[in-house]
């Protein structure tokens, strides 16, 4: 591995952390939307992200949202990981392991405070879950599967969001004490608990309108079940109006005719 130190390799930091950033701008709710004819931000709760797309177009292009968002945060933490994991500072501590989280925050920052947007972005959920996604796979997988059954059954998307953050920030930030534990103290391991921290906090931040409405008892619900049980039965429907009618056979007539009519071709 080799070594440098940052007044070798603070620009190339620079531009990594710049490249997570505009990523970070790439709004796919607003996309997406605008190729349906319209703008998320005037449906729903107005919010540019995965649960309003969810409430407003419907639980596929939910999660195509959730997923484009995701990526553009899961990329660039992935490419600095991979840029930077051949370098190390002087006392040791390896690029790859601090870069990777700086660039998420970047990222996660982008997505929030958009320049390309004036500013008025999303609230980071996917983007984070991006970020987590590299960082902590295996714990990010498994609170998304508990996320998506907790909104199935309590239909609360803010809380949902807010815990899966959490516990995955927690996660990493345990691993980083791990680390610290075994290998000693590392000041790029404070520089890692800060990004983390700042990150969750972000997070919950954006989400202070929600946490409000969770107080007063108004907050939107995303209402999965509907949703699922509403297409179930169009896509029963529209198979029932698809079905051809089935052809008179010749001897219904004279089946159906009713008992005690005569038939007047009758001879006898």
């Amino acid at each position: 591995m080799t070594e440098a130190t940052f007044g070798q390799i603070w620009w190339q930091i620079l531009l990594a952390l710049l490249i997570s950033y505009l990523c970070g701008n790439i709004n796919f709710a607003i996309i997406i939307s605008k190729l349906k004819k319209t703008d998320i931000r005037t449906q729903g709760s107005g919010n540019p992200g995965t649960m309003n797309m969810v409430r407003s177009f419907g639980i596929k292009i939910g999660i195509l949202t959730l997923f484009l968002d995701a990526m553009k945060a899961f990329l660039p933490t992935l490419g600095a990981g991979l840029y930077f994991s051949g370098l190390q500072t002087p006392d040791g501590y390896c690029w790859g392991a601090l870069v990777p989280v700086v660039c998420g925050l970047a990222a996660v920052i982008g997505h929030i405070y958009p320049v390309a947007l004036k500013f008025h972005g999303g609230k980071g959920v996917a983007s984070t879950i991006g970020v987590f996604l590299y960082l902590q796979p295996i714990a990010t997988a498994v609170m998304l599967v508990v996320g998506f059954f907790y909104i199935l059954k309590y239909e609360y998307g803010s809380v949902a969001s807010l815990m899966v953050i959490t516990v995955v920030t927690l996660a990493d930030a345990v691993c980083e004490l791990i680390f610290v534990l075994q290998q000693g103290f590392y000041v790029e391991s404070l520089a890692v608990w800060i990004c983390l921290f700042v990150i969750c906090a972000l997070t919950y931040y954006a989400h202070r309108g929600n946490l409000r409405r969770l107080r007063a008892g108004t907050e939107n619900r995303t209402k999965l079940r509907e949703m699922m049980a509403g297409k179930k039965k169009a896509k029963e429907e529209a198979a029932a109006a698809a079905e051809p009618d089935q052809p008179e056979k010749p001897g219904d007539a004279e089946t159906s005719q009713e008992p005690g009519m005569e038939d007047p071709s009758d001879p006898r």
